[in-house]
C-alpha cells in the first residue's frame, strides 16, 4: 500500500477525498445542531442571567462562525464534486475550504463556551419578594422602637416633673 497520495490510484485518491467530503459532512450536522443549543442556550441564559454586551458577541460570533462552518463545508464539497466529476481527486483542491471549516467549527464552539461565562445571576422573584418583605419589617421595627424611645423618655421626663 502507498503511503503517497499524488502516486496512489486513481480509486485510493477518491476513497481519500470522500473521507475528506464525509468529515464535512458531519462537521455541517454539528454545526447545525450546534445553532440550535446556541439560541436555547442563549434564550435560557437571558432568563437567568443580567448579561453585558460581551455576551451579545459571543453568542453572535458563535453563530456567525458556525455559519461560516457550514458555507466552508459546502464549498468544499462542491469543489470535490466538481473535480471529481473532472476525474481530478486531488486533495489539496479542497483542503482550504475543510481548513477553514474546521477552524470555524472550532470558533463557533469555542465562543459558545464562553456564553456561559458571562453574566450575573438574576435574583428570583421569591428572592426579591423577600428582600422588600425584610426591608419593610425591618423599618417597622424602626418606627416601633423610635416610638418605645419616645413613650419611655416621655414617662421618664413625667415621672421627673412629678418628683
Amino acid at each position: 500500500m502507498n503511503n503517497n497520495i499524488e502516486t496512489g490510484s486513481n480509486e485510493d485518491k477518491r476513497e481519500a477525498v470522500n473521507l475528506g467530503v464525509n468529515l464535512s459532512n458531519q462537521l455541517i450536522t454539528t454545526a447545525l445542531a450546534l445553532i440550535a443549543v446556541v439560541g436555547a442556550s442563549s434564550t435560557f441564559i437571558l432568563q437567568q442571567k443580567d448579561v453585558n454586551f460581551l455576551f451579545y458577541i459571543c453568542a453572535g460570533a458563535s453563530f456567525i462562525s458556525l455559519l461560516l462552518s457550514i458555507y466552508f463545508g459546502g464549498k468544499g464539497i462542491n469543489k470535490a464534486r466538481n473535480e471529481g466529476f473532472k476525474g481530478n481527486w486531488n486533495l489539496k483542491i479542497t483542503k482550504v475550504f475543510f481548513n477553514r471549516q474546521a477552524i470555524s467549527t472550532f470558533f463557533g464552539v469555542l465562543f459558545f463556551c464562553l456564553v456561559f461565562l458571562l453574566g450575573t445571576d438574576k435574583e428570583s422573584k421569591l428572592e426579591q419578594s423577600q428582600i422588600e418583605t425584610n426591608k419593610l419589617i425591618n423599618l417597622q421595627l424602626q418606627n416601633t422602637n423610635n416610638a418605645l424611645e419616645k413613650i419611655n423618655n416621655f414617662q421618664e421626663n413625667s415621672i421627673k416633673n412629678l418628683e
